[in-house]
């Protein structure tokens, strides 16, 4: 049985993507919502009631892989386990034998090839350096796999995937500096499925509060998108600091600097936590508040799409199809008014938005996540009567279910709002 350190976060932002904020206001879900809504049953049971203290992470293989839990006097463990979709079967994961626990993991993860999923995750203690090691894990037999390892001074390794081959891992770290008190510098590596990596982004920024504009090129977080790198970072402009999107090739030369007009006064001048480009679409969740936006990207500013209001917004990626929905629940006030929402599907390439609405799957249902699998398929987890993380029932929504024609920008009207309960 592993106990990993961390694990109630890495829950709620990688295996969940879900987030909350304590802002008063109130905003709309969309300024795009369709003007015809298409109710569909769309839930299948993802998992038999008895077996439902096991969180999926992810569908890979025909196969789930998550994490079994178990609370008693002593708390709460965790076991990394698969589960056989067909067979009903749970097994461990095999683990090097001189493997230590991990103590922090990335939410970050990429999967190729229906069967391998490779992840960064530091198995250091208390230390100024951290042992982070990339693992494979062979989704058919349960084997995990070390593919290569670093010593840094961060215990935090991003992933992105790059093609069918290769991923990009990116990280932040600090060097010294003769001009300043340091300096931050981003670096971005490819790596092939067999851990070969080359370095392809090494950008160094300085920056000091003496300073009218900083030095260099802050990059904060890095994604990728059909075979092309995004940046997302500030810089110091005699006092001000506004983002910037740079655009890279898949061999870290970069081909464009755009300047993101008006997006601090948005976010409220937030580092970005998660990171996502969707053709012209972009997505943000803030470190601080952990707040979730999704923009448009325009030629002169970038337009909101949605905003989180209260924990209320959660979202997915599926190839160039972004989903995302409101929850029934106030996460501070643990209110639910028990009604579903329709999940609004924007198609990134024709700029279209389509929804479907759906019944709860009881009457009085908590909703607490959401999820797009590996497979294209949606994960729903619902609590019944009160919202507790313990006692979680999860729902697939595949996604055959989930095709239904698409809602031109003509056709388009006010809708759902996100009222504060």
């Amino acid at each position: 049985m592993r106990k990993n350190l961390i694990i109630c976060s890495l829950v709620l932002i990688s295996l969940l993507l879900t987030s909350c904020n304590n802002s008063n206001s109130s905003n709309d879900l969309s300024s795009t919502n369709p003007a015809s809504i298409q109710k569909q049953d769309i839930f299948e049971r993802a998992i038999p009631q008895e077996h439902e203290s096991f969180e999926i992470l992810d569908k890979i293989g025909g196969k789930y892989i998550g994490l079994g839990k178990k609370q008693d006097e002593s708390g709460i463990t965790y076991k990394d386990l698969i589960y056989d979709i067909k067979t009903g079967e749970f097994n461990e994961l095999k683990y090097p034998p001189t493997l230590p626990d991990w103590t922090v993991a990335t939410p970050s993860y990429a999967v190729f090839k229906d069967k391998y999923l490779y992840e960064w995750k530091s198995y250091s203690q208390a230390s100024d350096f951290h042992e982070v090691k990339l693992t494979c894990t062979n989704i058919e037999t349960g084997e995990v796999s070390v593919v290569a390892e670093k010593k840094l001074n961060t215990p935090f390794v991003w992933i992105c995937k790059l093609s069918e081959d290769s991923f990009l891992s990116y990280y932040l770290t600090t060097i010294d500096s003769d001009k300043t008190e340091y300096a931050t510098v981003t670096v971005a590596e490819i790596f092939d499925l067999q851990g070969n990596s080359k370095e392809i982004i090494r950008e160094k920024y300085e920056n000091d509060k003496s300073w009218s504009n900083s030095d260099g090129t802050l990059i904060e977080r890095v994604t990728t998108y059909n075979g092309k790198i995004y940046g997302i970072g500030r810089k110091n402009i005699y006092g001000t600091y506004p983002y910037f999107l740079y655009e890279y090739d898949k061999d870290g030369t970069m081909l464009s600097t755009k300047s993101l007009k008006g997006l601090g006064d948005i976010i409220d001048n937030e580092m970005p936590n998660l990171f996502h480009i969707v053709g012209d679409y972009m997505i943000i969740q803030t470190y601080a508040t952990l707040t979730n936006y999704i923009f448009k990207i325009t030629d002169e500013n970038v337009e909101l799409i949605a905003k989180d209001d209260v924990g209320k917004l959660h979202y997915g990626i599926y190839n160039n199809i972004i989903y995302y929905t409101e929850s029934n629940v106030n996460r501070f006030s643990g209110i639910s008014d028990y009604n579903s929402r329709p999940i609004y599907m924007i198609n990134t390439e024709s700029g279209t938005t389509r929804a479907i609405e759906w019944e709860a799957p009881f009457e009085e249902a908590y909703f607490y996540a959401f999820k797009t699998l590996s497979d294209g398929d949606l994960l729903l987890i619902y609590c019944e009567k009160e919202l507790d993380p313990m006692k979680t029932i999860q729902f697939i929504a595949p996604k055959e279910k989930l095709s239904i024609p698409d809602a031109t920008m003509e056709d388009l009207q006010s809708g759902t709002s996100l009222k504060q309960m």
